[in-house]
């Protein structure tokens, strides 16, 4: 399986995404969501759009899914102005910058149902942990910089896994 991370949403907050095979996961989710769920896609979109304009992004933005793998989910919720919203993307904080996430991933919420028993959505997760690790020791080594709400890779492929 051919990962990359690729900038997604820039702005004072930047999201990368995860590219898997060619298809950028986050976008690929999103749109699948609207052709379903207009709305909620919709309000996913307005969140996104709001993080993008912050000048850091708060844990309590976020709802902790994985917390031992800092992993978070995405979505517009109660503190963020909005009602119970059933679609998640799955993020990671990069490194320890609070203005850059790393987004894999989505699926969807059902209440009473935990992560850890929804098979797909522990994939994704799995998948952005996996990733994020390795961004990890790419910038510890110094292969990528982590600058403002930017990565910039010391070579072509830094951001290829």
């Amino acid at each position: 399986m051919a990962v990359s991370i690729v900038r997604w949403l820039p702005g004072r907050c930047s999201c990368y995404a995860i590219e898997s095979n060619g298809i950028v996961l986050p976008e690929h989710f999103v749109e699948g969501v609207a052709q379903k769920f207009p709305r909620d896609a919709e309000r996913l979109a307005k969140f996104l759009e709001r993080l993008r304009c912050e000048t850091h992004i708060r844990p309590h933005q976020l709802r902790s899914e994985l917390p031992n793998e800092g992993v978070y989910a995405m979505y517009d919720h109660k503190p963020m102005g909005g009602q119970y919203n059933p679609v998640r993307l799955l993020c990671s904080y990069v490194s320890d910058s609070n203005r850059i996430l790393l987004v894999g991933g989505g699926f969807y919420k059902r209440k009473t149902q935990p992560i850890q028993q929804d098979v797909e959505a522990m994939e994704q997760a799995r998948l952005l942990v996996n990733v994020v690790r390795e961004l990890h020791q790419r910038i510890d080594a110094g292969e990528i910089q982590v600058e403002g709400s930017e990565l910039l890779p010391r070579f072509s492929d830094s951001l290829q896994f």
